[in-house]
């Protein structure tokens, strides 16, 4: 992993910092809350619309977020993952865990911010295959799981995640993928 490519641009959120909690709390209610249709995603999270903050149903010392920041120190993309088989957020779209004794990430979610500049490469490149692919590995994993829905699925594909299952949830799509490590 090219350490110039990593250094200053990727990180994890540190949620025992109350600021940087927050900045990433809000981001993700912004990302989210401009969707029309939100019956679902506002049952798996914890909304608070006062604070426009979301936060996870599944104890914060469990997931880890990373972060890509622009070259001015601004968050431009944020991916959380989940390691502690325990808990799941693919489950409550209908899916099944895989039945493997292999240790596998989730990916609870993935999103941009307003700083992001639509430089897909360098979110792929860097972002993506260079951090956290890599901090998955370093963790023992041997693949990455993940839900998406349909919109989403062909920029999923060309990272090169392949579908597992599809189902309907309340009328929606929504895809069960992985990324073999």
């Amino acid at each position: 992993m090219p350490a110039y490519a990593i250094e200053g641009l990727c990180s994890t959120v540190n949620f025992s910092h109350a600021e940087e909690k927050k900045e990433f709390e809000k981001h993700f209610y912004r990302a989210f809350n401009k969707l029309k249709e939100q019956k679902f995603i506002r049952s798996i999270w914890n909304w608070d619309d006062e604070q426009q903050t979301i936060s996870f149903k599944i104890p914060e010392e469990h997931i880890t977020i990373f972060t890509y920041k622009n070259e001015v120190e601004q968050n431009v993309m944020y991916s959380g993952g989940l390691y502690d088989r325990k808990y799941c957020q693919f489950d409550k779209f209908g899916f099944k865990p895989p039945v493997t004794n292999d240790k596998y990430m989730e990916i609870l979610t993935l999103f941009s911010t307003h700083h992001f500049n639509k430089n897909l490469y360098n979110i792929q490149k860097v972002f993506i295959n260079e951090y956290c692919v890599e901090q998955a590995r370093e963790q023992g994993c041997k693949f990455i799981l993940a839900t998406c829905t349909p919109l989403l699925l062909k920029l999923y594909l060309k990272w090169g995640f392949k579908v597992i299952e599809t189902r309907e949830l309340d009328g929606a799509i929504r895809h069960l993928i992985q990324l073999d490590l």
